[in-house]
């Protein structure tokens, strides 16, 4: 027995003197690391639900489509870059995971330096683009000198953003997304607080908002580095140590994760622009309070993927293929039922729900929300298998097909105002064709094929979830049909009970003994 203890803790030494994690604490870390994900996607709902009529209340819609226009143009940097810090994960965590921790630091060195010098390359554009922002876009009247200065406190915030990035690694190695999770909160708050605090010292204006969002975010960098160095001493944030051959070889695959991030961008911060130049201002702001839930929701995509990358990255360095579609099948599945459940309530509460958070002016936009929203139970979770191509290193069909779709969302967008009375619901249709056509078709198949497997088990995973959005959409529209839901205890209370009921109803139906044995295992305390 003592030599079977012994030399347990010698493979979990070794393990950790790789900086790899055991079986074991894998397990630990994948409810802690889900249950933060969950915490995380609460908190920022929760601060989305409160904050947006707030700032519509201080600033007015138009000035609030102001604030979302620039926060998805800034976000159009993220093309450059991908390419620059996009594959640095990867190469890192690969290393790490094979115990050869001096080619992960010549990797985390190059990269690092990379994205420093990109950064401060950054200032002079964005001061350039932050001065012509009132010429190149709908502005509302008197509030030029205010665009400029949020849109260039924006920009900088995404500076700071992608060098947090490659610092995040650090926690990706360790498998603790549970404390990226909980800086991003912090951080959050930060933002909040500043800028609450210049409303209420001046009078409220965008470039507040901006403002906060930077100082927070460079907070948040400095602990992130902090981090680093705690969890994983063998990488060290230095500007020494760049490699032109590795720089060249993570720019390869960078390239096409640029490609992928153009057609990305195109699917998510496109709607805002086409708006604001055929619409005008105000109608970004009433958009982009649906656009907001919609990206919270779809922020859940990177969440997800950020647990699920790891043991994906593990499972194809271990080539255990048939291993790692079946993860892929499991994690769909969850996801998805998860997602009905969630989105078939917001939906079928949608009117009430727009009252009570927005006012009775914006109850109107219920179809816009639900075309939107709908799609994701299966188009969010089709996400998920994309961290199969990205640790097999097969990005090019991906790309070429995440650009194609972003091109033809555009394409369809701007026929569809052009050509048609339709308005904002133009571009929401416009989204579920591409992001359909991506999602369900495009990227099953290059997942399969970059294992050699086939696609349909991720889309039998899918089947449930369909079901179970339509029971829970229903029984959702219908209680508003019987009762005053407009309310935040009613849209709770009655929340609760539907969660309760499918969720019951998903764990005997829906899941299979094998299914339910995972969850259990996986939960705090569970057998393992």
């Amino acid at each position: 027995m003592s030599d079977g203890m012994e030399q347990k803790q010698d493979m979990i030494g070794a393990e950790e003197r790789r900086g790899t994690l055991s079986t074991e604490e894998s397990k630990r870390n994948l409810m802690r690391n889900t249950i933060s994900q969950i915490v995380l996607f609460l908190f920022n709902t929760a601060t989305s639900m409160y904050f947006v009529p707030f700032q519509i209340r201080y600033l007015g819609v138009a000035n609030y489509g102001t604030v979302t226009l620039a926060t998805h143009i800034t976000n159009w940097a993220d093309i450059l870059a991908i390419g620059i810090t996009g594959a640095n994960q990867r190469f890192v965590l690969l290393h790490i995971s094979k115990g050869e921790d001096k080619e992960a630091q010549s990797y985390f060195s190059t990269q690092f330096s990379a994205t420093v010098i990109f950064s401060l390359l950054l200032l002079p554009v964005a001061a350039a683009l932050a001065l012509l922002s009132p010429k190149l876009f709908r502005i509302p009247p008197g509030q030029e000198l205010n665009t400029q200065i949020l849109f260039f406190f924006t920009y900088m915030t995404y500076a700071a953003v992608i060098i947090t990035s490659i610092l995040e690694v650090g926690m990706l190695a360790r498998q603790r997304i549970d404390i990226r999770s909980a800086l991003s909160m912090l951080q959050q708050v930060l933002g909040y607080i500043a800028w609450i605090i210049l409303f209420s010292l001046f009078v409220p204006s965008t470039w507040h908002i901006g403002f906060g969002r930077f100082l927070s975010m460079v907070v948040l960098l400095a602990l992130t580095m902090v981090t680093l160095v705690k969890l994983t001493p063998q990488l060290k944030p230095t500007l020494r140590g760049f490699d032109i051959d590795k720089f060249r070889e993570t720019f390869k695959m960078g390239g096409w994760m640029m490609l992928s991030r153009s057609g990305a961008m195109l699917y998510l911060f496109m709607d805002t622009l086409i708006i604001n130049l055929a619409l005008g201002p105000e109608q970004v702001g009433r958009y982009g309070t649906i656009a907001n839930v919609y990206i919270v929701l779809r922020s859940l995509s990177g969440r997800i993927w950020s647990i699920v990358t790891p043991p994906t990255i593990a499972l194809f360095a271990a080539g255990d293929y048939e291993g790692l579609m079946k993860w892929m099948a499991r994690a769909v599945k969850y996801v998805s039922i998860v997602l009905a459940i969630l989105l078939g309530i917001i939906c079928g509460f949608s009117v009430p729900f727009l009252t009570w958070w927005l006012g009775k002016d914006f109850a109107s936009l219920n179809l816009l929300l639900w075309i939107l929203l709908s799609q994701l139970v299966v188009n969010l979770s089709m996400d998920v298998p994309l961290s199969i191509t990205y640790a097999a290193n097969r990005l090019v069909g991906p790309s070429v097909a995440t650009l194609a779709g972003g091109l033809i969302k555009l394409a369809i967008a701007i026929i569809l105002i052009r050509f048609t009375k339709l308005g904002l619901v133009a571009v929401a249709v416009a989204d579920v064709i591409a992001l359909s056509m991506k999602n369900l078709i495009m990227q099953p198949y290059f997942c399969s094929r970059a294992i050699n497997s086939s696609s349909v088990p991720l889309y039998k995973a899918l089947v449930p979830s369909v079901f179970v959005f339509a029971a829970t959409s229903a029984a959702a529209f219908m209680m508003t049909r019987v009762w005053n839901m407009a309310s935040f205890l009613h849209l709770l209370a009655g929340g609760t009970v539907l969660v309760v009921i499918f969720g019951g109803l998903v764990w005997f139906l829906a899941f299979n003994q094998t299914d339910r044995e995972f969850i259990r295992k996986v939960l705090p305390g569970g057998s393992r």
